[in-house]
């Protein structure tokens, strides 16, 4: 899958100095019960089954951020995958954000319709991607002007062959 964009990741199997997991529970239990699963499903630190609780902040820079548009797997672990908005489209980016796809192939900007602060839940193999943040404004990698977000995912383990990986619908 191809993408630009910085990722930080936590896991529950990590020490969490920043409490995070405590955090964001209720959003996992919510995404856990609309899978059909325990509330508490994969938050151990050791899971209980073969996949495992991600905390992912993203940032996608100013003129270079984006990600191509693909499909996240659908499993037992997950039907719908959580996402935290941490940036308002006007004011920390304009062009560009996270989109999910019709069936008629139109974009639908999701940061047209939250604010920062929002947890939005969507089906996690409706097609999705990032379009380009602010196409045209100057490169820095490092100035970490554009657009932030959080990612509430639960992912397989390296050993877990019952779950595809995400696919990816752009070469």
């Amino acid at each position: 899958m191809k993408g630009c964009f910085h990722q930080f990741v936590f896991f529950p199997w990590n020490q969490d100095l920043f409490g995070f997991f405590d955090l964001f529970t209720d959003a996992y239990r919510l995404k856990n019960r609309l899978s059909g699963l325990e509330e508490m499903a994969f938050m151990g630190p050791a899971s209980e089954k073969d996949c495992i609780a991600r905390l992912a902040f993203q940032f996608y820079p100013k003129g270079m951020g984006f990600l191509n548009k693909h499909r996240d797997p659908v499993n037992y672990h997950q039907l719908v995958v959580p996402i935290f908005i941490m940036s308002q489209k006007g004011k920390e980016f304009h062009k560009g954000g996270l989109y999910v796809e019709s069936k008629k192939g139109e974009r639908v900007f999701l940061d047209d319709v939250s604010d920062v602060g929002d947890v939005l839940y969507f089906k996690a193999d409706l097609v999705h991607g990032v379009e380009k943040i602010d196409p045209g404004s100057n490169e820095d990698w490092l100035d970490f002007q554009g657009r932030w977000m959080g990612l509430l995912a639960v992912n397989k383990l390296n050993f877990n062959d019952s779950v595809q990986d995400s696919q990816d619908l752009e070469a």
